[in-house]
């Protein structure tokens, strides 16, 4: 999603382990070379995220919500 020079890369998933955070980073890094845009946010979807993952997201800066309803841009 891009709003106001806000690019917001997410992904949804039923659940999020600690190796699935890092896949989403290769992604967020594959889309930004690939389409020379700088990704300001990140964040993962999930109503279950292991509790081993959350640390892991924070040091990546990737933002971690149980509910969609939950991201505000």
């Amino acid at each position: 999603m891009i709003k106001d020079s806000i690019t917001l890369l997410a992904e949804i998933k039923s659940s999020i382990s600690r190796e699935e955070i890092y896949t989403f980073q290769r992604k967020v890094e594959f889309y930004e070379r690939k389409k020379g845009i700088k990704v300001t946010r990140k964040a993962v979807i999930s109503p279950f995220v292991d509790p081993r993952a959350r640390p892991i997201a924070e040091r990546l800066n990737i933002e971690v919500y149980t509910s969609g309803y939950d991201v505000r841009i």
